[in-house]
């Protein structure tokens, strides 16, 4: 028990002590401000609110040129890529027709006459919609992410100059806060 309130006085003194300590700390502070008006301290928050408001503003922007350069790149990926399917069906349908042809002659059948030319023909006219479905497909996704980038820039360069405006505006508060005090 003794033990107990030995650490319970001991406690006590230590929160007083910091208690007076704190309290000299802010006298000091007093003394140390008391040469700034409360102007100069409106006059510095306004110039720290205008940059941190410019600063978000960049990042913003940043972050949204970065999304604009990214969607460029996969703009021109998804070209490629169109490309690429479209020479995988040529490779396929070249393939597919040079077997027929070879299966009509093996059969002794002329591929340019009759039902097998009928056929070939439709093989090409399919291969020629294949085409233009994933030539359709790939323009189609390119335009859409090349719109989306000019648009991302168009919302940096705005993020910026809204940025801008307002870290003016708040600066010229701060200016006007500053004049009104004398």
């Amino acid at each position: 028990m003794q033990l107990a309130m030995a650490v319970g006085t001991k406690l006590f003194a230590g929160a007083s002590a910091a208690k007076a300590g704190i309290g000299a700390a802010v006298g000091a502070g007093k003394g140390i401000l008391g040469g700034i008006s409360a102007g100069k301290v409106s006059a510095g928050a306004s110039a720290l609110s205008a940059l941190s408001t410019l600063a978000g503003a960049n990042a913003r922007a940043n972050a949204e040129q970065e999304a604009a350069l990214e969607a460029r790149a996969s703009a021109t990926q998804a070209q490629i890529q169109g490309v690429q399917e479209g020479n995988e069906i040529l490779d396929r349908a070249i393939g597919d027709m040079a077997r027929r042809r070879v299966a009509y002659s093996a059969a002794g059948v002329d591929p340019d006459t009759g039902s097998a030319r009928s056929q070939l023909m439709r093989q090409d006219r399919d291969l020629e919609r294949d085409l233009q479905v994933t030539q359709g497909d790939a323009l189609a996704s390119y335009l859409t992410r090349r719109r989306s980038a000019r648009n991302l820039m168009k919302r940096a360069r705005a993020s910026r100059t809204s940025g801008l405006i307002g870290a003016s505006a708040k600066l010229a508060e701060g200016a006007a806060d500053l004049m009104e005090r004398g």
